[in-house]
């Protein structure tokens, strides 16, 4: 009988068991830490009953602890080292009335995204950066201590060491290597709650308010709830972070407004009087962290508030005055800005050379999203806050050239490679870049002046001077042109160089588009005295160039040397005959052009030369079939190049073919959008090339009005 009432009682308690054990509310997130905490609460349940029995003496627990904590020692700042201090003066306080008298030692561990606390057996206590910058006061602090001290002072930690034996089977002296994170998982529901209620009353022992307990709770509940939604910003994704990692420490605890609940019961039940809280001293530390995530998340506003609170804790702390100095920068608030670096000069010259660069930073972000104006006060900030001061007189420099000053932008580059050298080398290196991502996208405008602005800063620069002269072309500034690639030609000429032959005739190219056309075959006469230069293939080059100036200034007897049979040959290869015909073509000479290169194409029927000169002669004659097909070896062989698109665009439109003219146009327009300026194609086309221009022009700008209103194209 005895022993089916024992078999009934038994059955009893399991059925109870499997009851609470469905009824019990547990969260558990979904993760890898699920299988984690399982795993504790299991290795927990099924050996803490034993251990009461078997429970290890206070010195095998402080010696096992004190190997732990060796393993945990990590160099602290000076700063660091304060924050250790403190905690360790108010965790000594909270732990005078533990009932364990264990050498309790407290430590802080610097690192922001550790939003934890966690205690190793024989008295050793981490409280983590993030936990600490959860806290408005000091007796949250001497709470969490006190929380902390209390998994100690029960055994908690102890038996957590003993299961971890238990489960490796190997007596507590030989167990090595564990792992501290063994420590930082939560214990037991009952054990967590009882921490709460001992650690809050060590708390108050100690003379702090039991409102500390319930103000840290508060600060979990508020970020549980605050993790239901998802990081909007930077800042809200490294407090999801933290809650994250706050979280998974009080994992296993009781929800944060039943231990809320608790505490307050506790207050009632003890008849503890409301108290006044204590400040916590570090909290200056904490804001100006705070202030300086909001400076980097853009909220300005917010980081002048939070760093003044902490200047008012702390006045003259410079990380605070760092990042109001930043924000205020970034409000234009020049004046408090420059109070605030003049706080930080003479002491901290390292932190005040950090708000100069933040302003540089803001400059240079401005320039990239193209707000010039706001980048040269910044800049200008930066350089009021240090005259001189290499990294902003190049940002200066840049700026000035964006605002199209390119003075003042002369000025500041000349001042830079006086006092920094190797820093005005690198702004050369650095406008020559971007003048050559200026031309390649054919913005000219911008092109010449960036060029210009590096030649007269280090004039040597052959490559330049040669796109520098291509831009004021193609913008129809020819005499500037001219003049660049007269310099080039003297300079070579002076050292005893080898002309470049493309050069000179992009030099004859650029006088002959200047009005007075005697003027110009003159000067070209006088800088490369054709006679002179000897009889090779070049001598003859430039001889042709002189031939074609001259015969735009309506004198073509040096043109006629060159080419009638009676006279003695010159010696030159017949495909150089283009550019001579080029030069009739150019001086309205149509008939003495085409019978030129059709002389000369008999010799080199496939010189590709000869042929597109020819079929431009062809286009102002009004032939622009027999055009198109001299232009056809060039599309055929994929070799289109502007002058090949403009021919064919403007002999498909005189041929009332308007869809691939306009698509040639379209081409052209892209790749060459000097096309598109009927001055400069007057200039160096004929009449009848000029007025298709202009009218595929006006058709292209009639389509694209109508695109823009959704109007199908006629």
């Amino acid at each position: 009988m005895k022993r089916w009432l024992f078999f009934s009682a038994t059955f009893l308690l399991l059925l109870l068991g499997l009851v609470l054990s469905q009824t019990r509310k547990i969260n558990a997130a979904v993760g890898p830490d699920a299988l984690l905490y399982l795993l504790a609460d299991t290795q927990r349940d099924l050996t803490v009953l034993p251990m009461a029995y078997t429970r290890i003496s206070d010195a095998e627990e402080i010696r096992i602890g004190n190997r732990i904590a060796r393993l945990q020692e990590t160099d602290l700042s000076d700063e660091d080292r304060l924050i250790q201090n403190y905690v360790q003066a108010v965790g000594a306080r909270v732990a005078a009335n533990a009932h364990r008298k264990l050498p309790y030692r407290f430590h802080y561990i610097p690192q922001r995204y550790f939003v934890n606390a966690f205690a190793l057996p024989g008295g050793h206590v981490y409280i983590g950066a993030g936990l600490l910058e959860l806290m408005d006061n000091e007796d949250e602090l001497a709470a969490v201590l006190g929380h902390e001290i209390e998994h100690i002072d029960h055994y908690h930690c102890a038996e957590r060491l003993q299961v971890e034996a238990a489960l490796r089977k190997v007596p507590l002296g030989e167990l090595v290597e564990i792992p501290v994170e063994l420590f930082q998982m939560g214990y037991s529901k009952d054990q967590e709650l009882e921490a709460d209620r001992e650690g809050t009353r060590l708390a108050v022992k100690a003379g702090y308010s039991a409102e500390g307990a319930v103000d840290i709770f508060a600060q979990f509940q508020k970020m549980e709830e605050q993790m239901q939604g998802k990081p909007s910003g930077p800042v809200e994704e490294m407090s999801g972070a933290a809650i994250q990692v706050l979280t998974g420490y009080f994992r296993s605890h009781p929800e944060s407004s039943d231990r809320v609940a608790q505490i307050r019961s506790l207050i009632a039940q003890e008849g503890w009087p409301q108290t006044a809280t204590r400040p916590l001293q570090v909290r200056y530390i904490f804001l100006a962290y705070k202030a300086q995530d909001q400076v980097n998340a853009a909220h300005y506003d917010k980081a002048v508030k939070t760093a003044t609170h902490s200047l008012s804790l702390h006045p003259g702390y410079p990380p605070a005055l760092v990042a109001l100095a930043k924000a205020k920068i970034a409000l234009h608030d020049f004046a408090a800005a420059t109070a605030a670096y003049k706080d930080l000069l003479s002491a901290y010259p390292a932190d005040a050379d950090a708000v100069r660069a933040f302003a540089g930073a803001l400059s240079s972000k401005a320039m990239a999203e193209k707000k010039f104006s706001e980048a040269a006060q910044l800049v200008s900030f930066a350089l009021e806050l240090q005259p001189d001061n290499p990294d902003a007189l190049r940002l200066l420099a840049l700026v000035d050239l964006e605002l199209v000053d390119v003075n003042a932008a002369l000025q500041t580059g000349q001042k830079l490679r006086k006092l920094y050298p190797w820093m005005g080398t690198e702004l050369v290196q650095y406008v020559n870049s971007k003048a050559e991502q200026a031309f390649a996208a054919r913005n000219y405008e911008r092109a010449m002046r960036f060029s210009s602005f590096s030649l007269q800063l280090q004039p040597l620069q052959p490559a330049l001077q040669r796109q520098l002269a291509r831009a004021e072309f193609a913008l129809a500034d020819f005499r500037a042109a001219a003049n660049v690639y007269r310099g080039m030609i003297e300079d070579k000429l002076s050292d005893n160089g080898m002309l470049d032959a493309e050069a000179v005739r992009a030099y004859a190219d650029s006088l002959g588009s200047l009005a007075d056309h005697r003027e110009a075959a003159g000067e070209f006469d006088r800088v490369l005295k054709p006679g002179s230069i000897g009889n090779d293939d070049f001598a003859a080059q430039v001889k042709i160039e002189a031939a074609g100036l001259w015969v735009m200034a309506g004198d073509p007897t040096k043109a006629h040397a060159l080419t009638n049979p009676a006279l003695p040959a010159e010696a030159f290869a017949p495909e150089h005959m283009a550019r001579l015909g080029w030069w009739y073509y150019r001086a309205g000479k149509l008939d003495a052009a085409e019978q030129l290169l059709r002389r000369y194409l008999q010799q080199r029927p496939g010189s590709a030369g000869l042929q597109q000169t020819l079929a431009w002669v062809l286009i102002e004659k009004n032939m622009p079939r027999d055009a198109l097909r001299l232009f056809a070896p060039e599309r055929r062989s994929y070799r289109m190049n502007a002058t090949v698109w403009a021919g064919e665009s403007i002999a498909r439109w005189r041929l009332r073919e308007s869809e691939p003219a306009m698509t040639a146009f379209e081409q052209l327009a892209r790749s060459a959008p000097e096309w598109t300026n009927p001055q400069w194609v007057k200039t160096l086309y004929g009449p009848l090339a000029t007025q298709t221009i202009v009218e595929l022009t006006t058709e292209q700008q009639r389509r694209m009005a109508a695109r823009r209103i959704g109007a199908p194209p006629r």
